[in-house]
């Protein structure tokens, strides 16, 4: 029940009290894995990168093959820019888990941020092979693409992204800034149009 309530508080963002009922929810059952990745997930979120390590590390000692425990571990490595047990993570995660999209994402924002844009790209495309309609897969397909300068390609991927999240705020911004670098200023007004109707505020 603790754990229940726990997961509901970390979808209202009040952090600190998933983590009082996350701790109550293990006090009770000390062996319960999926307890320990939500008590990581919550110190994440509470920016106790290092904590959160340990509570996935111990879900994990439970549960060795608890392929969301591995790809939660992968982001908090990278957070600490810990690269290598980061993918070491992202790759132990997809071969529990063959069909896991997002871990295949993070493998690739892990590739572009050490500058390995093919081993992006290659997870990337894993990720939205899996799921056709991983907005965020292909906005982030679509800025390794704009990193080695294939524009057409980077258009078509922000596109695709929008098309499938109208909302998508991000890849709003990539487009239309990508489109005015290469001097497509009307085209560009369009999405910075639709940016400034999703975001009133930055007007």
């Amino acid at each position: 029940l603790y754990n229940l309530f726990g997961t509901i508080l970390i979808e209202k963002k009040n952090f600190n009290q998933a983590l009082v009922n996350y701790r109550k929810s293990l006090k009770i059952n000390p062996n319960y894995a999926e307890g320990y990745n939500n008590l990581g997930i919550a110190l994440y979120k509470l920016e106790k990168v290092n904590e959160s390590i340990d509570s996935y590390q111990r879900a994990i000692k439970i549960k060795p093959n608890f392929s969301k425990a591995h790809n939660n571990l992968g982001l908090a490595y990278k957070e600490l820019e810990k690269f290598t047990e980061s993918i070491n993570n992202y790759q132990k995660a997809i071969k529990i888990n063959p069909k896991y999209a997002e871990a295949y994402n993070n493998l690739g924002v892990t590739f572009k941020q050490l500058g390995e844009l093919n081993e992006s790209i290659n997870s990337y495309q894993q990720a939205i092979k899996i799921n056709p309609e991983y907005a965020e897969a292909y906005n982030n397909l679509g800025n390794v693409y704009n990193s080695k300068k294939k524009i057409d390609d980077a258009i078509l991927n922000y596109k695709k992204a929008i098309k499938l999240n109208s909302n998508f705020t991000e890849a709003c911004s990539n487009l239309g800034n990508l489109l005015k670098e290469i001097g497509e200023i009307d085209e560009a007004q369009k999405y910075e149009s639709k940016l400034l109707s999703l975001n009133p505020n930055d007007i």
